[in-house]
């Protein structure tokens, strides 16, 4: 059986920036296993990788899989987060503030789920504002901390 440490070794040895592990997930039963890598693209405005890195990455691990442990029954899967990824707070706030985004944030003791476009962060201060594709002159704005904000993901503007 592969090890969920022996995993994490594998793949930070595979992934060379800009590429980096946004997630990693096992599971098993019995003697079987799903292992599930996600990939980032760090320089990629929308974090995005190609086919072509996930199947370059999928076709080393399991090389290395194969190679050290023979015997394991697993399947392998290696993709992108996806257009609407989950965000990684507070980081993610600096790095996708050009795009739109749908956060769960607590604004005047209230809990308010939006899509919001970020206006301006400043420290621990982030300025937002109802996102539209209509440029209205009338949108709702909202002034927070980082904290306050629950959960978000990219909002796929299509």
């Amino acid at each position: 059986m592969i090890t969920k440490e022996q995993l994490e070794d594998y793949t930070k040895s595979i992934a060379q920036a800009p590429i980096a592990i946004y997630s990693l997930e096992m599971r098993t039963r019995g003697d079987y296993q799903l292992i599930v890598v996600c990939l980032d693209h760090l320089e990629n405005s929308f974090g995005s990788v190609s086919l072509g890195v996930c199947e370059s990455f999928s076709h080393t691990l399991k090389g290395i899989l194969d190679e050290n442990h023979p015997d394991s029954n697993y399947t392998l899967q290696v993709s992108s987060p996806g257009a609407e990824r989950d965000l990684r707070l507070p980081g993610d706030l600096d790095r996708f503030s050009h795009l739109p985004m749908k956060l769960s944030f607590i604004d005047e003791e209230k809990k308010i789920t939006e899509v919001v476009k970020i206006l301006k962060i400043e420290g621990e201060v982030v300025e937002l504002e109802r996102y539209s594709k209509k440029k209205s002159k009338a949108s709702h704005s909202y002034q927070l901390r980082k904290t306050d904000i629950i959960k978000g993901n990219l909002y796929l503007d299509i």
